[in-house]
């Protein structure tokens, strides 16, 4: 049984008392000095393009060839800090229900087309803006896009979603108890902030707020915050910016009218400065 040990370690004492292990030998590195780094190479960031549509929301653009997908993201400068007060949960609430059903489609209609059409919608609100993202295979950006305008213009908000969703928040809020990060972060904004301080609030609410909230609410969340005027698209993919305005201006410009912005203004949604 330990012959062909033996032999693993004859080969190795004959390697070492040969040329290989004098040239290993020679190959230590001198620590004496530090090494020579090289500068590094300059970094270009890509070209931005700007353009503005028919109803007023700019669109920042990169273009990157070689992949045949394109990723839209849509952020509104709503969160959760513009929630009205008592109504902590109310944002990411409204978020979640955007999904939950629109232009006339259920959620498992909107999940199944998704899922048809190869592409990954998403929506969430964090402390200063909601935003969607949508990675769609070009081939089929203009069903992509027709499935983000019925998410962010033509939400539902049926009963049953919003009992349903409501209820899915309160037990995450409730679980979130039992998670010592969670609650250490949780004591730290209210230490920092105070309990009347938008930044003193839970992203996700309080079990108390978020049980009262009331369809109303939601609906009248949306209409202050996702409106024309708080919105901007940046865009990154294997198209053009004309193409890309061009189909926007189909899916959304014609029915998002500038006048959305005036007609949905509320006190509540007070939103950060655009920078």
């Amino acid at each position: 049984m330990k012959k062909p040990y033996l032999r693993i370690v004859a080969a190795l004492s004959a390697l070492l008392g040969s040329g290989f292990g004098a040239a290993g030998a020679q190959g230590v590195p001198d620590w004496s000095h530090a090494p020579v780094v090289p500068p590094a190479p300059p970094f270009i960031p890509p070209a931005i393009e700007r353009v503005v549509l028919s109803n007023g929301v700019p669109v920042l653009f990169v273009h990157r060839s070689g992949v045949p997908l394109v990723q839209v993201t849509l952020a509104l400068r709503a969160g959760t800090n513009q929630e009205p007060v008592g109504k902590s949960g109310l944002a990411t609430l409204t978020a979640d229900l955007m999904r939950a059903g629109a232009g006339g489609r259920s959620r498992a209609e909107i999940a199944d087309g998704a899922q048809v059409l190869g592409v990954n919608l998403t929506v969430r609100a964090d402390r200063q803006s909601t935003q969607l993202l949508l990675f769609a295979p070009l081939a089929r950006l203009d069903s992509a896009l027709a499935l983000m305008a019925d998410v962010v213009l033509r939400p539902t908000f049926s009963d049953a979603e919003i009992s349903a969703t409501r209820a899915r928040q309160v037990n995450e809020i409730l679980g979130q108890r039992d998670q010592s990060g969670n609650m250490a972060g949780r004591a730290l904004s209210l230490a920092l902030y105070g309990p009347t301080h938008p930044e003193g609030q839970s992203t996700i609410g309080s079990a108390a707020n978020v049980k009262a909230l009331s369809r109303e609410d939601i609906v009248g969340f949306h209409r202050g915050a996702l409106r024309p005027d708080l919105a901007t698209f940046v865009i990154v993919g294997d198209v053009s910016l004309g193409e890309m305005r061009s189909r926007l201006e189909t899916a959304f410009a014609g029915n998002w009218p500038v006048s959305m912005a005036a007609e949905a203004v509320s006190p509540a949604i007070v939103p950060p400065p655009r920078s």
